[in-house]
């Protein structure tokens, strides 16, 4: 094998022995796109049913099991909303959008906004985007 160690003890190979010695490479770089796309694949299957129908699920800061989702009706009329996060710890919290909110939201841009205070003193912050 034509190559050279450098000083610093790194093997520098000739444009011939790299060729040669690559050539093992095609079915490995084919094997690791194949592990990418499968594991691309596996999780878009696992994301939720809101993805398909058009809803969107909004990200909960200090989240202790709240989920909060406006619907692809309320996008697509985009008028003021009031949302209620589910049940979480016991209780709930109701999240309001203005019109230039949900229309934002409609257009695929993030809008955050912060719940009201529930009965437990305590605020979320929800982004959709």
């Amino acid at each position: 094998m034509a190559s050279e160690s450098a000083s610093d003890g790194v093997t520098v190979w000739s444009r011939r022995t790299f060729l040669r010695n690559s050539a093992a490479l095609p079915p490995l770089i084919l094997g690791l796109f194949s592990a990418v796309v499968t594991i691309s694949c596996a999780a878009d299957s696992s994301s939720d049913d809101s993805s398909d129908s058009g809803d969107l699920s909004g990200s909960i800061t200090a989240n202790h099991g709240h989920t909060v989702t406006i619907t692809e009706a309320q996008l697509a009329a985009g008028d003021a909303v009031t949302l209620t996060l589910t049940t979480g710890s016991g209780h709930t919290h109701t999240l309001e959008l203005s019109a230039a909110q949900v229309q934002s939201i409609n257009m695929g841009n993030s809008e955050a906004q912060t719940t009201n205070v529930d009965s437990t003193g305590h605020t979320h912050n929800v982004t959709f985007n």
